[in-house]
């Protein structure tokens, strides 16, 4: 096996120690490049929706401090790869892309 073929792996992304490298910043980012739209957000609420025009698409992506941040970007990573018909570790070397700069 390849390195190119791990992004091509259908695995579920539990590691939230890895998952939190990803900021919200990065994951906006990452959606607003792939077609998603994010809704109008209230400042209080913990996470922010986003959707691609479909009721059944949509992902929140939470914000920064939440005592279960890394679970929680496990699960947009998890839900987008889903949505996407990617590889989850795929997502995850995109976004993680995204926010080192190296995309």
């Amino acid at each position: 096996m390849t390195p190119s073929d791990l992004l091509t792996l259908r695995v579920h992304f539990a590691d939230p120690i890895a998952a939190s490298r990803i900021t919200p910043a990065a994951a906006s980012r990452y959606l607003t490049a792939h077609g998603w739209r994010r809704h109008v957000a209230v400042d209080t609420s913990p996470f922010a929706a986003w959707d691609r025009g479909r009721d059944t698409e949509q992902v929140l992506v939470p914000r920064g401090g939440c005592a279960d941040y890394g679970a929680r970007i496990a699960d947009l990573l998890n839900r987008l790869a889903e949505h996407e018909g990617r590889s989850v570790l795929a997502v995850y070397v995109d976004m993680l892309a995204g926010e080192t700069g190296s995309a």
